[in-house]
């Protein structure tokens, strides 16, 4: 005989409700969910890993530290 057992039934609805988010969360990745959205493999601008290479470049060319040669040079094998 079968009988309604409504804690039961709770315990089943908490425990799928914890597999699908698990599941979720290995998929997504449990470390840097969002890195891909700033990083491309090439120039990663992610708040955490400070300023690109490029940005660099610019800044020791503004504050006078490279000539424009070097600096033109430098951007290209950056952007390649």
């Amino acid at each position: 005989m079968y009988y309604f057992d409504p804690l039961n039934m709770l315990f089943h609805v908490v425990f799928w409700i914890l597999v699908v988010w698990f599941v979720l969360w290995l998929i997504r990745g449990a470390r840097g969910r969002r890195h891909h959205m700033w990083c491309d493999g090439h120039n990663c601008n992610h708040p955490m890993h400070g300023n690109s290479a490029l940005d660099l470049l610019k800044e020791r060319y503004a504050k006078g530290e490279i000539s424009k040669e070097e600096f033109e040079e430098r951007k290209r094998v950056l952007t390649q």
